[in-house]
């Protein structure tokens, strides 16, 4: 599920389309030039199919559980692995993840580490590509895993992907913890790029705290781009050493932050992909997407 994403959506999915088979891609609602990367990559014959999802507000829970059955269903896939545009898969081969999916005990879904990368330099205005973020952190404050989904997920219809794909969990039976066991992260692991840069990260915060706020009524949904967003209507600006501050500190409460200077980084760089086709794509200023969505916003208050 990808929202304004033009800045990594190519890179992220020849990336992935190196491991699997076939990307559904949801574009909320995108104002930039997402879709069309999109269109035209599927032009070139690649395995991807583009459907929308025009609703203001987000809901990736049930988008996710709607488009996995639907590659259960009409492409056969046998694991699923949701994600989102800036989470590339890590493996050494397919071999060798298909020789890992092989040991999950039958009918358990799987649950996948997120690795977080960060830029050589924020201060490089290039576009994206992952040869400009050769380093990850050595350990997660926070380890974050995604959930891969298996096969037996179409077979029951009140299984659900919960919101940040982090779990499948069952409907009918609330309240129950899922034990699913995790991968070695050497056999499949899933590299993050949250942070690339200012634009992006402006972008993102406005657009994506609208949305769950729009929502999520209270609760602690997404607290890191609440905090960042109050941030930026204070007038905070983001230069390059706060975007590295917000690289290796992203997803962790602000009082829990840590000197950039104090965070290992290991030298785990990815495979590059081929330069960009669309690279010349441009997307539009935070401003711009910001207008587009308020007036979004405004329509569907008024036509409620």
């Amino acid at each position: 599920m990808v929202r304004n994403e033009a800045d990594i959506i190519e890179s992220s999915l020849r990336h992935n389309l190196h491991v699997v088979d076939h990307v559904l891609v949801v574009d909320h609602a995108s104002d930039d030039a997402t879709p069309s990367i999109v269109q035209a990559m599927i032009a070139e014959g690649l395995p991807i199919t583009l459907t929308s999802d025009a609703s203001v507000t987000f809901q990736q829970g049930l988008r996710s559980s709607e488009g996995a059955r639907w590659l259960f269903a009409e492409r056969g896939a046998d694991w699923v692995f949701p994600l989102d545009a800036d989470e590339l898969l890590k493996t050494p081969s397919r071999e060798a993840l298909e020789a890992g999916l092989g040991l999950v005990p039958a009918g358990l879904h799987l649950r996948v580490r997120l690795q977080s990368y960060v830029a050589d330099s924020y201060a490089d205005p290039a576009p994206f590509s992952v040869a400009r973020f050769r380093r990850r952190l050595a350990a997660e404050a926070y380890p974050q895993m995604r959930v891969a989904i298996r096969r037996t997920f179409l077979e029951r219809p009140s299984q659900v992907v919960t919101e940040g794909n982090h779990y499948v969990v069952d409907a009918a039976a609330p309240g129950q913890s899922p034990a699913y066991p995790a991968i070695n992260a050497e056999v499949l692991a899933i590299a993050h790029f949250p942070i690339r840069s200012a634009r992006q990260v402006v972008a993102k915060t406005i657009l994506g705290w609208l949305a769950i706020a729009a929502t999520h009524r209270g609760g602690n949904a997404a607290f890191h781009w609440r905090e960042l967003y109050d941030e930026l209507k204070r007038g905070r600006a983001l230069d390059a050493d706060r975007l590295m501050a917000l690289a290796v500190n992203y997803g962790i409460p602000r009082e829990a932050w840590r000197d950039p200077a104090a965070v290992e980084l290991v030298e785990d760089p990815i495979a590059p992909t081929p330069p960009p086709r669309y690279a010349a794509a441009a997307a539009l200023e935070p401003m711009q997407l910001l207008l587009i969505y308020a007036e979004r916003l405004a329509m569907g208050a008024r036509g409620a």
